[in-house]
């Protein structure tokens, strides 16, 4: 269930990180 919640954060996180400098 550790894996679950990586990519629950990862996901997100990689989301807003090519988001944010466009």
């Amino acid at each position: 269930y550790y894996r679950l919640w990586l990519n629950f954060l990862t996901i997100p996180i990689l989301f807003t990180a090519f988001w944010v400098p466009q």
